[in-house]
């Protein structure tokens, strides 16, 4: 863990309407699980660092590798134009959500996508992982702020 830098990580934080009221809210890209609630920027981002570093040791101690950071300049900085044509239900709802986030459509529909991309390169890498060892993910649960998982093992020979 001595080459772990928690700072690497997309780390998003942003204001958001929650049940409890307007609350910071921090999330990491490369791990779409992990989500952070507090009353002050600084609050949530020392959760969000927190919760990384944890995670990061939690694999190591279950012998797995930990999603890296995404590459953010490879070399390739140019930026796409992309047109899409939505259904009429699910443009409304894209307007309606990002309202409700405060968020432009653009920045909801980038955001959509970004989690998107990082869930399924999350669970390919997860998935790679456990194939590998022969496990077999049973069960995932949230336990407080630590993500618990348990894996049985498919090698059945004794």
């Amino acid at each position: 863990m001595a080459n772990f830098n928690p700072e690497m990580y997309t780390i998003t934080i942003r204001q958001e309407n929650c049940h409890e009221g307007l609350l910071y809210v921090g999330r990491v890209s490369e791990l779409p699980d992990v989500i952070e609630y507090g009353d002050s920027f600084n609050e949530v981002r020392e959760l969000v660092i927190d919760t990384l570093i944890t995670s990061k040791e939690a694999f190591d101690n279950m012998g797995l590798e930990f999603p890296k950071p995404k590459v953010i300049n490879d070399g390739d900085d140019c930026g796409g134009r992309l047109t899409l044509r939505l259904s009429n239900i699910n443009y409304s709802k894209t307007i309606s959500n990002a309202k409700e986030q405060g968020v432009s459509v653009n920045g909801f529909i980038i955001e959509a996508i970004t989690r998107y991309i990082a869930y399924i390169e999350s669970t390919k890498d997860i998935r790679h992982i456990l194939t590998f060892n022969n496990l077999t993910l049973t069960t995932r649960t949230k336990v407080s702020d630590n993500l618990t998982i348990k894996l049985q093992n498919e090698n059945k020979h004794g």
